[in-house]
C-alpha cells in the first residue's frame, strides 16, 4: 500500500526486508533534546559526546523493465513492490561513518546470495571442511537499519518503504510511504511518523542539494533551518540519489558528507524527469561487535532523533 500521495496500482503486493528495524522501533524520541552534530541531552543527563559508528552500503536498483507498471491516482509512476519487479542491484561500496568522518571500508563487502534473498554487510573467512579442504564461509554483521528510497520525477520526489524491496516475503516492507519530517525546532527529522510535507526551517542549505524545492518552508515566521535528521538511512539514499546514475558512491568516498555538512553538488542528470522511469536505492546500515553491546545502536538513535545529521 502507497501512503502519502495516493494509492498504488494493480501490483500492491508487499515484500519485507531481513534485518532491518520496523519503522515503529526506532521512533522519534526527540522529546528533551537539544539538537547539535553528534551531541544529546536527554532529560536530566547532562551533555556528553556519543560514540556514533556504523557502516553503511547504498545499492543501485535496478527495474525489470518487463514487468507491469503501476501508477498512483495521479498518474506518478511507482516502483514495483515485489522481488520479482526487480533485476540485479549495482553494488556500491561498504564506507564507515564515525563521529562526522565518512571513509572507505575495503575490508568489508555486501553480499546478497540470490535473487530474492536477504543481502548483508560483512567480510569473506577462510576455514576448511570435515575432509580438511578449504571453504570461504561470509560472515556477517548485525544489521541496524534498511531503507529501500526512490525518487519518481518531479511530481513524487521521494517516497521510502522500511526493509529491502528486493526481498521476497520480507517482514518489514510494509508498501511505499512519501517523505514527511517531523519538525523539532529548525530541525527536519525524516520519519514515517512525521505529519509535515516541509522541512521545519527557513532557508534550509540543503534544498536543492538533496531535496527539491517543493519541500522548502517559505513561511517567514518559522525558524532558521538547522539540518536535516531522522532516520540516518533516509538522509543517506537522499545524498546517493544527488549523484548521477552509476556514480552513487562519489556521494561519499569523495568527503562531500563530512563533519555532519553536505558539500556536494546535485548532478544535473540525478533526478529522474517525467519521460524517466523511477530511480531508487537500497540503504543497508550494519553495525560491528564490540564489548559494549548495543551501546552503538543506542547512540546511532540518539543521533538520528537528538542529533543532526546534515547541518544548515
Amino acid at each position: 500500500m502507497f501512503s502519502g500521495f495516493g494509492r498504488s496500482g494493480s501490483h500492491a503486493r508487499s515484500s519485507k526486508s531481513h534485518g532491518s528495524h520496523h519503522e515503529g522501533k526506532t521512533k522519534a524520541r526527540a522529546s528533551g533534546k537539544t539538537y547539535s552534530s553528534g551531541r544529546s541531552t536527554s532529560g536530566s543527563k547532562s551533555k556528553e559526546r556519543l560514540d556514533v559508528n556504523f557502516l553503511f552500503v547504498v545499492n543501485e536498483l535496478n527495474l525489470d523493465l518487463d514487468f507491469p507498471t503501476s501508477a498512483d491516482q495521479w498518474g506518478n509512476p511507482l516502483p514495483p513492490e515485489t522481488w520479482d519487479g526487480y533485476v540485479e542491484e549495482s553494488q556500491g561500496r561498504v564506507f564507515r561513518y564515525k563521529n562526522g568522518v565518512v571513509t572507505v571500508e575495503d575490508i568489508y563487502t555486501w553480499h546478497r546470495p540470490g535473487p530474492g534473498l536477504a543481502g548483508s554487510i560483512g567480510w569473506w573467512s577462510q576455514n576448511t571442511d570435515e575432509t580438511g579442504n578449504p571453504i570461504h564461509e561470509f560472515q556477517a554483521l548485525d544489521p541496524y537499519s534498511t531503507f529501500s528510497v526512490f525518487n519518481c520525477g518531479p511530481f513524487l520526489p521521494c517516497i521510502f518503504g522500511g526493509g529491502d524491496v528486493t526481498v521476497h516475503g520480507d517482514d518489514e516492507f510494509y508498501g511505499w510511504r512519501a517523505l514527511h519530517f517531523i519538525h523539532e525546532g529548525g530541525v527536519s527529522q525524516a520519519s514515517p511518523n512525521g505529519s509535515h510535507k516541509i522541512v521545519a526551517g527557513r532557508n534550509a542549505g540543503f534544498i536543492d542539494g538533496l531535496l527539491p524545492r517543493a519541500y522548502r518552508n517559505t513561511n517567514t515566521h518559522a525558524p532558521v533551518s538547522q539540518g536535516l535528521g531522522g532516520h540516518i538511512g533516509i538522509v543517506i539514499a537522499l545524498m546517493a540519489l544527488s549523484q548521477r546514475r552509476g556514480a552513487i558512491d562519489a556521494a561519499f568516498a569523495r568527503s562531500h558528507w563530512h563533519n555532519n555538512r553536505w558539500t556536494g553538488q546535485r548532478d544535473p542528470a540525478a533526478w529522474p524527469t517525467v519521460q524517466h522511469d523511477p530511480r531508487g536505492v537500497l540503504v543497508y546500515i550494519a553495525l560491528e561487535s564490540d564489548s559494549r553491546p548495543g551501546s552503538y545502536e543506542d547512540d546511532i538513535q540518539d543521533f538520528e532523533w537528538g542529533g543532526i545529521a546534515v547541518v544548515g
